[in-house]
């Protein structure tokens, strides 16, 4: 079930691609991939990072998180409650994943997305 899956038991966290053992409702394999990357966003300007998943079908759910350099981590997409002007935007796209900073630029953050998914090939 959808539940199972979008939480963290059962996952092994990897850069590489791992089959979970589980399948979807149409019958294909459930894959999940942790993509890491460090990017300082740009209000206005948009990044758009390759995850490098081959045959990607669709996109189930993904867990995404991010560190400052102060070691503070927070949740993707972030909106915090002391500043809900200041959100960091995130989706998991065809070819990459999207990330924006709205409201201020955002350092050098370090970032952690597993996606969990099917590929056309099963």
């Amino acid at each position: 079930d959808l539940e199972s899956l979008s939480g963290t038991s059962g996952i092994d966290f990897s850069e590489s691609e791992q089959w979970t053992g589980k399948r979807w409702l149409d019958g294909k394999k459930v894959y999940q991939r942790t993509v890491t990357f460090t990017e300082e966003l740009i209000v206005g300007t948009p990044k758009y990072i390759p995850h490098n998943i081959s045959n990607l079908d669709n996109v189930l759910h993904f867990i995404g998180n991010f560190r400052t350099s102060a070691k503070t981590v927070g949740t993707l997409p972030h909106i915090s409650q002391m500043f809900p002007d200041e959100p960091i935007a995130c989706s998991v796209q065809p070819e990459s994943i999207f990330l924006a900073a709205h409201g201020k630029n955002r350092p050098s953050y370090q970032y952690f997305i597993t996606v969990l998914y099917t590929k056309t090939t099963d």
